[in-house]
């Protein structure tokens, strides 16, 4: 806690309030116990419970852990291709009882905690390259079937920035990233390629999916 990174931790709160009176503005300053401001409040504070949690707890304990999180994680996503339920057209969600969580949420943290476990290797010694793109293959693979692109996209974004973080060549990172673009168009279902050519050219449908683009410019 004495290395706790204070301005941090303020911009978080700060922002977490902001959408708090967002959402109390935006459903009618609505208090009621069914209401969405009060749902997301407690959700709030669950999350500064987890967040002063983890602030106590060492990280290299979370590193020596890796690889049993790191199962944990794909576990639970191939879990939700067996007994998850769906949503919106989607297959992203688990139920325990009463709580319904996402395993592309966990599989986030998991494997930016083993991708940082095993990248860092000292100074002079091979960078397992091939060792994290495996890591962190697997879990964009099952997240994108779900589908979930974007979750996917996050997770790769993760990948390259550590790469390159290690000293891995531009190049390289640049090659991953065309033949990702390239398979793009063999990959993607109607809806996403729908979606990034909306958010490229709003104008095809300005009083419908490119609405929300044009009017925040």
């Amino acid at each position: 806690m004495q290395r706790l990174d204070l301005p941090l931790a303020l911009v978080i709160l700060v922002l977490t309030g902001l959408g708090l009176i967002a959402i109390y503005s935006a459903t009618g300053q609505d208090l009621s116990p069914e209401g969405e401001f009060r749902r997301q409040f407690q959700f709030a504070l669950m999350g500064l419970v987890l967040f002063v949690l983890c602030a106590w707890s060492d990280y290299e304990t979370w590193g020596r852990l890796h690889w049993l999180l790191y199962l944990l994680a794909v576990g639970l996503l191939i879990a939700v291709d067996v007994a998850g339920h769906t949503a919106r057209g989607s297959q992203r969600w688990l139920s325990l009882g009463p709580i319904a969580f996402q395993p592309s949420e966990v599989a986030k943290l998991a494997v930016l905690n083993s991708l940082a476990r095993v990248l860092a290797v000292e100074p002079g010694r091979r960078i397992p390259w091939t060792q994290a793109l495996l890591l962190a293959g697997v879990p964009i693979l099952l997240i994108f079937l779900q589908p979930d692109l974007g979750t996917a996209l996050v997770i790769v974004a993760v990948l390259l920035v550590l790469l390159y973080a290690q000293g891995v060549s531009p190049l390289w990172l640049g090659a991953i990233a065309l033949a990702g673009l390239l398979a793009g168009p063999l990959v993607l279902h109607d809806y996403q390629r729908e979606r990034l050519l909306t958010f490229m050219h709003p104008e095809r449908d300005p009083t419908g999916a490119g609405w929300n683009l044009i009017q925040s410019q």
